[in-house]
């Protein structure tokens, strides 16, 4: 698996608060092949003096499944509510269960966690895939 994060430029939305955006992306290959591209993303609102910012609250996220190309396969997401942590950094997380799908049964073969940390001068602090 390799990963690519991205950050969107900020928005500002008064003289003393801006929102950030922080996306990291997941890329899986099966014999050199990229069979699947989940992006985990976090929106959210720092506020302060250039000298004492911080996250104030998380406006929006998830997870995105950007492309899958496994047969009989699916991949389903559920998102948790973001929120800022006690180290002060917006906070997103989601899972993403792989099922097999057939007529007869369905049969899960992966469930895997995807977080993304964004700190208070609007880029990505930290990220976790397991």
């Amino acid at each position: 698996m390799r990963t690519e994060n991205t950050v969107d430029l900020s928005r500002v939305v008064s003289p003393q608060a801006k929102d950030y955006a922080v996306h990291q992306r997941a890329i899986s290959t099966i014999m050199g092949i990229e069979v699947v591209h989940i992006t985990e993303r976090v929106e959210y609102r720092v506020e302060g003096t250039p000298s004492n910012r911080r996250v104030t609250e998380v406006l929006n996220g998830g997870g995105v499944l950007d492309k899958y190309l496994i047969p009989m396969g699916r991949m389903d997401i559920k998102d948790d509510k973001g929120y800022v942590n006690s180290s002060g950094l917006a906070t997103q997380r989601s899972v993403f269960t792989t099922s097999f799908v057939h007529p007869k049964f369905g049969l899960v073969l992966a469930t895997n966690s995807f977080t993304v940390y964004g700190n208070k001068y609007g880029s990505l602090e930290d990220w976790v895939f397991n």
